[in-house]
């Protein structure tokens, strides 16, 4: 009778385990999913220069969409050719580790796109020519190389601190003598003059290459 019940305790416990087993596989796969990167699709050709939105799955994110109801993206980045790699030159808040302050950046295009920072992106093209190209990345390697913070101010009249629209505004302006806003700003009380994501992704003639949901 004690084998009998010593039997079933021993199934029931192996149950359990294989039971609690199969969730932590499922979570770890869930955050695997969640956390993975977005590589380049092999059917577009990407150029420095072109612009890369994404949708953030935070708070701010939908704040920030909200406010600019004339797109669905809530953050902005331009790519360039780096490291031998598609990288994305940018600035956003709460992404650097160790509590370090927040600063322009270049990182890969599939972090930029990681799945947890993205639900959904669009990658648009500036009618510029081939040969500006050139510029373009000449002048995110001088910004870069004095690393500026993000611009908690909001403020697009100061040049040593950006936000995410500010950074590429000013990264064209300076590059190429081309404002990507056309001089639109938004003025709230209390706040500087703002530009929206909107106010670029509507430059005439700009070109969508790619986008996914």
């Amino acid at each position: 009778m004690r084998n009998r019940r010593t039997g079933f305790f021993l199934h029931r416990k192996s149950i359990i385990k294989a039971a609690l087993l199969s969730c932590l596989m499922v979570i770890s796969a869930f955050c695997k999913k969640e956390d993975s990167l977005r590589e380049v699709p092999p059917n577009i050709r990407l150029r420095t220069g072109d612009l890369l939105l994404r949708c953030g799955r935070s708070a701010e994110s939908r704040v920030i969409v909200t406010a600019d109801n004339s797109t669905m993206y809530s953050h902005i980045g331009m790519l360039i050719w780096y490291d031998h790699q598609w990288c994305v030159i940018h600035t956003s808040p709460n992404e650097n580790e160790n509590d370090e302050p927040d600063r322009q950046k270049i990182e890969p295009y599939g972090l930029f796109f990681r799945t947890d920072r993205a639900s959904r992106g669009q990658v648009l093209r500036m009618p510029i020519a081939e040969e500006d190209t050139l510029k373009l990345y000449n002048y995110s390697l001088f910004v870069n190389s004095y690393n500026p913070l993000f611009d908690n101010a909001f403020d697009a009249c100061d040049t040593t601190r950006y936000y995410c629209s500010e950074l590429i505004c000013h990264i064209y302006q300076s590059a190429l003598g081309i404002d990507p806003t056309q001089g639109i700003r938004h003025k709230f009380p209390f706040f500087h003059p703002l530009i929206y994501i909107s106010d670029i992704s509507h430059y005439p003639g700009i070109e969508e290459i790619y986008k996914f949901d």
